[in-house]
C-alpha cells in the first residue's frame, strides 16, 4: 500500500490506490525508496539479502507521483551492485543519479550481520538507467546501518553506522561524519565524532547536522562548514 500525508488543511494520512504492485523477489530484503524530484516519482531499489545472499541489487521500480499512479519495473544496464543490507542512498539532482554507499553483504546462510562495505555506486538515470561503480579517494571505511543525506554544497554526507564483520566477530560502532565531494570524488572527515548514536537531520537553513540521541534525549549539532560543534 502507498500512503501519502497531506500537509494542507486536511492534514492526515491517506491510502493511495495504485496499479501494478511490484512483485519483489524474496531475496530483495531491506529495499530502499527515495524521491526523484526531477521526474516527480518514487524509486524503489531492492537490496538482495534474505535468501540469495551475495546476489545483486537487481530490483528497480518507479511510480509517478500523479493521479492514478502505477508501478513500472525498470531494468538498468551494466554491472549490478553486489547484494547488501542497510546501505544508504541519496539522490544527486545535479548528476541526475542515485548514489548507493556501503551496507553489508551476507557471507553465508547463517551470517546474520554480513560484512560491511565501503563501495560506491551511481545509478545514472539519463538517458536510460545504468549502473556505474565510482572510485572515490580517501574512504571513510566500511559501514552499514549508517545515515546519509545531500547537503547544501551538493556533497553526500554520511554519519555513523556499524563495522559489521560477520555474526561471530566484534561489531564496532562508528560515530564519525564524512562528506563526499561529488565533483572531485574525494571523501573528507568533518569535525569531531558524535557523543553517541542517534538519528540525524540536516538543518539546511543553518548548514548543520542535528543529532537526537537514542538514549539520553539530548540534542547536538555539528556545523558542516568545519567550524566545529
Amino acid at each position: 500500500t502507498l500512503w501519502s500525508y497531506d500537509l494542507g488543511g486536511t492534514a492526515g494520512w491517506h491510502a493511495e490506490p495504485v496499479a501494478n504492485v511490484p512483485s519483489i523477489d524474496p531475496g530483495s530484503y531491506m529495499s530502499s525508496v527515495l524521491v526523484d524530484p526531477v521526474r516527480d516519482r518514487l524509486l524503489l531499489l531492492g537490496g538482495g539479502w534474505a535468501i540469495h545472499f551475495g546476489s545483486k541489487v537487481d530490483q528497480m521500480w518507479e511510480i509517478p507521483l500523479a493521479p492514478a499512479p502505477a508501478w513500472n519495473r525498470l531494468f538498468p544496464a551494466d554491472t549490478l551492485p553486489v547484494g547488501r543490507r542497510n546501505y544508504s542512498v541519496v539522490f544527486d539532482p545535479i548528476g541526475d543519479r542515485v548514489l548507493v554507499f556501503g551496507g553489508a553483504t551476507r557471507q553465508a546462510p547463517a551470517d546474520d550481520l554480513g560484512l560491511a562495505r565501503d563501495d560506491l555506486y551511481a545509478l545514472e538515470l539519463s538517458p536510460a538507467p545504468r549502473w556505474r561503480r565510482l572510485y572515490p579517494a580517501n574512504s571513510p571505511g566500511p559501514r552499514d546501518e549508517h545515515q546519509a543525506f545531500l547537503d547544501g554544497r551538493g556533497r553526500m554526507v554520511v554519519f555513523g553506522g556499524w563495522y559489521s564483520q560477520g555474526s561471530r566477530a566484534p561489531r564496532p560502532l562508528k560515530l564519525d561524519v564524512w562528506a563526499l565531494d561529488l565533483a572531485t570524488l574525494m571523501w573528507s572527515k568533518i569535525g569531531p565524532d558524535a557523543p553517541g548514536p542517534g538519528r540525524i537531520a540536516y538543518d539546511s537553513s543553518r548548514d548543520r547536522i542535528v543529532l537526537a540521541r537514542d538514549s539520553s534525549g539530548e540534542t547536538w549539532a555539528l556545523p558542516l562548514d568545519g567550524s566545529g560543534a
